[in-house]
């Protein structure tokens, strides 16, 4: 089954690459687009293993380190 909270960068700015994790709650009315809710990633794996992380009680922050330890872009 798909994450629906994973989609392409795209999907809402024709500008950008890369994927997003949305981690705004289902009663989210309006969540910020770029900043809080919705963490960048340049795969998709990366965006699967931080959502994997965060929904195991990982700290947001601490889980895009982890998953993008080996991204230098």
């Amino acid at each position: 089954m798909t994450d629906k909270r994973i989609f392409k960068a795209s999907e809402v700015d024709s500008s950008k690459s890369g994927w997003i994790c949305d981690l705004s709650g289902p009663d989210a009315v309006n969540p910020d687009p770029y900043w809080y809710s919705r963490w960048h990633f340049r795969t998709r794996q990366q965006a699967v293993d931080f959502a994997r992380l965060v929904d195991n009680g990982t700290d947001p922050g601490y889980a895009r380190n982890l998953v993008t330890e080996h991204d230098w872009d």
